[in-house]
């Protein structure tokens, strides 16, 4: 994880741009690709004041779909913590695609109870920590008739909560810590003539 934020803050920075190489050089494997990050500046109610950055890496522009990795980080004031990444690659002349996509999350927050009989005067501050990932892979059957597999995994934990709090006492089931795996599978069709649409 550390490793994680070394990277990001590094990105925060520099936030340049490296463009992609252009006219008729002669193509080699940097060819083409392109390095964006950005530092990122939020608010809201929820998490108060958030600092972090954003970065996208494209490759392979020749291809009908530009393939890319894209990472995010976000720290807010409030001691949150939200970190994605998402990969995207797309094989030669649109025959298949593979998508992998993780993220994690450190979210303190405020329980208020279960059901509609609930007070907002006194809400219980609790830590959820959650992982979630998803692994898709596409392939291209016929001109236009695709299949696509489908695996996830999700986790949360609770890393905080008071010892006799709301969360306890309602014996919620997730307070326990839960985790979810699945795996599926589709058929479709896609004749789009821009598939960037």
């Amino acid at each position: 994880m550390k490793i994680f934020y070394i990277f990001f803050i590094l990105i925060f920075f520099s936030g340049m741009t490296i463009s992609p190489c252009s006219g008729d050089e002669k193509e080699s494997s940097s060819a083409g690709q392109s390095f964006f990050g950005i530092p990122v500046l939020t608010y809201s109610s929820d998490t108060g004041v958030g600092v972090g950055a954003a970065a996208v890496k494209t490759y392979h522009p020749g291809r009908e779909r530009i393939s890319y990795i894209q990472m995010g980080f976000l720290y807010t004031q409030k001691k949150q913590i939200i970190n994605s990444w998402k990969w995207d690659h797309h094989f030669p002349e649109n025959i298949g695609r593979i998508v992998f996509y993780c993220d994690y999350s450190k979210y303190p927050t405020y329980f208020y109870g279960m059901g509609n009989d609930t007070s907002n005067s006194d809400p219980e501050k609790y830590t959820p920590e959650y992982f979630r990932t998803r692994f898709y892979y596409e392939r291209r059957l016929k001109k236009h008739f695709r299949i696509r597999t489908h695996i996830f995994f999700h986790t949360q934990s609770l890393l905080k909560s008071e010892p006799a709090g709301l969360i306890h006492l309602s014996n919620v089931p997730w307070s326990r810590g839960r985790k979810d795996a699945g795996t599926g599978i589709a058929f479709f069709w896609d004749s789009r003539d821009n598939i960037i649409a």
